[in-house]
Order: C-alpha cells, then structure tokens, then sequence
C-alpha cells in the first residue's frame, strides 16, 4: 500500500509521470494530488483507486490527471480469459464436477459455520495426513471421499474442498483455503471421488472415510469423525482406536507388530531427544500389528532413531 507516495516522489526527478493499471492503493492519491500541484508529477493516468466509484474530485478534475473506469477486463484478452472460464464452468456442471469461483461465496459460508467448522477441520487433518502417509501427491494418486450420515448430506462440496487444503498445503508457500485449494488441484490435475451414504455405522451420527493411493504403492483408508470442536482419528486401514486419536498438536504414529514391545524403545529415543510424551493410543490389531500414537512436545525432529524399533514411522504436527 502506498509503495508510491511523498517519500518516492521526494527522490525523483522533476516531472515524472504516474500511471497505475494495477491496484487501487498502490498509489497515494494525496501524495499525487501534492505533488502535481508542486509540480514534481507532471501527469498522472490512474485506471484503479483506493475508492471504486472514486470519490477524490480533487484529484479526478485535475488538468494533469487522465482517468478511466477500471478497464483491466475489458483487455481483448480478460474478455476472451473471462469468456473461456465461464464456458468451463458450465461443461463442469454438465458432467457433474465440483464448481469454484465468486457462485460459491454462499456455500463457503456455510462451509464455516459453527456446525460445520469441526468438519472442516477434520477434512484439513485428514488430507494432510493422508498426505504425509502417501509421501507424495500428484495426477496419479486416486482420491475418494465417503461422508456418512445424514448431517453430512449436502457436505461433499466443502469436505473435498477441506481435504485438499492439507492435501496440497506443502504443494503452496502462500497457504491454501476452501476456494482456493480446488483450483490449485484442478491446475496440477488431482481429483477427488466424492460419495455419500446415508447411514454411519451404529452408534454414530457421522463419520468421514478418506482413501488415498499411489498407483502401485500404498493405499491408507482414514476414518474420522469430528467429537465436539475437535477433529478425530478413529481408525487407519481398519485398525480403530477405541478412544480416538485427536489430530492437533505434534503426533508421531508408528506400526509394529501386534506383540511387540516397541513402546519402550520408542520412549527411550524421545527422551533421548528431550522430548516428554503427554498422550499414547493403542488402535486394535490388523494383519499383526498395531498403530500407535503419541502426543510429543515439542515436536520430533527426525524419525530416524524410532524407525530402528518399528516397521514404520510418521511424524506429523496439525
């Protein structure tokens, strides 16, 4: 804001001209109202302004000041941009895709109410999760989302929308949200199957399932559901923690075998590293062995000196 005002005006020649086609802001309206009536602004053309309609006359009527309405999309090329995304949107809806943009604003809204703002965290975990497991994202992984319930009836829209923020959120330095990450996914060409079933598994209102494999690698079935404010681990792959493992903070997850005692070496390596350990979940038994989560503080580093006890080793901070 403001990068052009009184103190870039005082180091340059006399007579410079301003023109600014970008954002309103940019400028210091007064700052050029000052220095056109000093004379060190010969001229100014401006396109865009801090107030749209404009409101300063002064600067608007003056005899060295050429304005126009905002005109940066009435380019041939914004017109023919703008035309190209429109008929897209339209073949989307046709076949059935998601859609994106400014149409949306009211579904995001939703999005982030206080019902659904659990959800949507729990989308977030889990993508990122899914993620860290997978070890890499791109046009080859297969994606697919299960909401079950009849409160997450009409919740596909913002659920995709969720996971792909921790889906992608290492694939963008400048963050990711709920309109934001579809469009990022849709340029690299990753892709989410959403489904819904209407009734969850006995005893619960809701739950989420998260599929995601690599093309002869992995495959990681999450499932989670959101228990009071917060976003909830319930199982990996089918092996269920009995009483949830709650996805914030510093996790470091581990798998061994269902009888092996690995809890004590594990323990040994963060205590090694300074690390004390405030939770520890033990979920139930698959194909012989067990996951195991622990809450560290603060985090670990590497998991290099747990993986020597395990069979495999995730660190992870929400």
């Amino acid at each position: 804001k403001n990068m052009i005002g009184d103190a870039m005006f005082a180091k340059c020649k006399p007579g410079l001209r301003v023109i600014n086609v970008a954002r309103g802001g940019v400028v210091d309206e007064e700052a050029v109202l000052r220095a056109l009536e000093t004379g060190q602004c010969g001229g100014a053309a401006l396109d865009v302004f801090l107030e749209e309609p404009p409101t300063n006359a002064a600067l608007l009527n003056h005899p060295k000041v050429t304005v126009t309405p905002h005109l940066g999309a009435s380019t041939i090329e914004a017109q023919t941009r703008v035309a190209e995304e429109i008929a897209q949107q339209f073949v989307d809806m046709v076949q059935g895709k998601q859609l994106f943009g400014a149409i949306n604003a009211e579904a995001m809204c939703n999005a982030l109410s206080p019902q659904t703002k659990p959800w949507v965290s729990l989308g977030n975990s889990l993508g990122a999760l899914g993620a860290a497991l997978l070890g890499q994202v791109n046009t080859e992984t297969k994606v697919t989302l299960t909401t079950q319930g009849g409160s997450l009836k009409d919740a596909g829209s913002y659920m995709q929308a969720a996971v792909l923020v921790g889906l992608l959120k290492s694939q963008s330095q400048n963050g990711l949200n709920l309109v934001s990450a579809p469009a990022l996914a849709k340029e690299i060409g990753i892709k989410v199957t959403t489904e819904h079933q209407a009734e969850a598994p006995s005893g619960l209102p809701a739950l989420v399932n998260l599929s995601i494999q690599q093309p002869g690698g992995a495959t990681y079935v999450l499932t989670g559901l959101a228990a009071g404010n917060k976003p909830v681990l319930a199982a990996i792959n089918g092996a269920g923690f009995a009483q949830g493992v709650t996805l914030e903070g510093n996790r470091l997850l581990f798998r061994s075998g269902a009888d092996t005692n690995a809890l004590g070496p594990v323990t040994g390596a963060l205590s090694a590293a300074n690390i004390s350990v405030e939770s520890f979940t033990l979920s139930s038994a698959v194909n012989g062995e067990k996951w195991r989560v622990m809450s560290e503080a603060p985090a670990l580093q590497s998991v290099d000196t747990v993986k020597q006890h395990v069979s495999y080793a995730l660190n992870i901070s929400f």
